[in-house]
């Protein structure tokens, strides 16, 4: 096999798959803002802006832009940490909340649909090399 052909492929279906429905900006927030507003609604709600800085794999001056623009929108608040003065802890806002479960909920219905077009082998068979992805590049934990 031509893994490095392999390779190419799987980066075109990888760029191809970013422009699917469920990973579109919507107008009032883009692709990046949402990355940050859902994973501050995964559980890290009061995030700090260095990990999400670490998280989306970006420097402090971008995360800074992003929060600025999401706390126009209304989507976010700064406040000192608690714990640590100097730190800055990020929440979403009642408008936030609504947004990410709104976008979380339109999600699951898209995957529900797909799965529901490729059937439960295909499904299963997706899951499996999913999971198999994880175990050989290693999972959130490991990715920093």
């Amino acid at each position: 096999m031509d893994y490095n052909a392999k390779a190419r492929e799987f980066a075109e279906l990888m760029a191809g798959m970013m422009h699917c429905p469920s990973h579109q900006s919507t107008a009032e927030v883009t692709r990046g803002e949402t990355g940050l507003l859902m994973y501050l609604g995964m559980e890290h709600n009061g995030a700090s802006a260095g990990e999400l800085g670490d998280r989306m794999k970006v420097g402090s001056g971008r995360i800074a832009n992003v929060l600025k623009a999401l706390e126009s929108k209304g989507m976010v608040v700064r406040s000192r940490s608690p714990l640590d003065r100097r730190g800055v802890q990020v929440c979403l806002t009642e408008k936030g909340q609504i947004f990410v479960g709104a976008r979380r909920r339109e999600f699951l219905k898209r995957m529900q649909h797909l799965m529901e077009q490729l059937g439960e082998e295909d499904t299963e068979q997706l899951f499996r090399l999913m999971r198999r992805i994880l175990e050989i590049e290693g999972g959130p934990e490991r990715r920093a």
